[in-house]
């Protein structure tokens, strides 16, 4: 049997240790290589940092059940003018509700800046606006002191009554009962008005959590 020794046996000893990092780094090459031909991900860059964190981004969305296709053209509409985000208008919202027909309307609207927060900052009455709907105008003043610290659960919330507590990032009525956070959608922009609220209208969903 013949023995390996001196200069040979260091130069195979060094190259048997580096073969896992030679295959390493042959996979790093592989997957740029691959990326530099089309991305990799199918789904459309979605949200901030689009060129370099978009794909992350759109799988998220998917993930939790939305369509991020969707959520960019929304996005693209309103970059372009055609939608306004009701949160970024500079005099506030109007907000229009359409209670389910066989249901009594929800009476107010919890102001909540989210999840750590241990009560709504801001209760607003709901009033009648004709057609069976309801509705009340929000300040930007309001919207900025809701979402100012980005704590998960902030937000709008239909209630019958102004007692509420917070559970983790959602609130619950005295009854325990979950109660419903509003999303405020894209405004089609021929319908803002400068110097007025922005009027969004929202039809109310058939499982409105605690809304009788």
């Amino acid at each position: 049997m013949t023995y390996v020794r001196g200069t040979k046996k260091n130069i195979f000893l060094t190259i048997w240790l580096a073969l896992p990092f030679l295959f390493l780094i042959g996979i790093v090459v592989g997957i740029f290589a691959a990326y530099s031909n089309g991305p990799i991900m199918a789904a459309r860059p979605v949200g901030e940092g689009a060129g370099d964190t978009g794909g992350a981004n759109a799988l998220g969305e998917w993930l939790a059940g939305h369509d991020p296709d969707q959520i960019e053209r929304l996005k693209r509409d309103i970059r372009e003018g055609r939608l306004v985000d009701p949160l970024d208008w500079a005099v506030g919202v109007s907000l229009r509700l359409t209670p389910q027909p066989e249901k009594d309307p929800p009476r107010c609207v919890l102001l909540w800046s989210g999840e750590g927060s241990r009560v709504p900052i801001g209760v607003r009455p709901l009033e009648p606006i004709g057609d069976g709907r309801v509705g009340l105008v929000l300040s930007k003043a309001d919207i900025d002191m809701i979402y100012a610290e980005g704590r998960p659960g902030a937000g709008l919330y239909l209630a019958d009554e102004p007692d509420a507590r917070p559970d983790g990032d959602r609130l619950l009525d005295a009854a325990g009962a979950v109660l419903t956070e509003l999303n405020l959608p894209p405004v089609d922009a021929g319908l803002a008005v400068q110097g007025e609220p922005i009027p969004v209208a929202i039809m109310l969903p058939q499982d409105s959590g605690n809304v009788p």
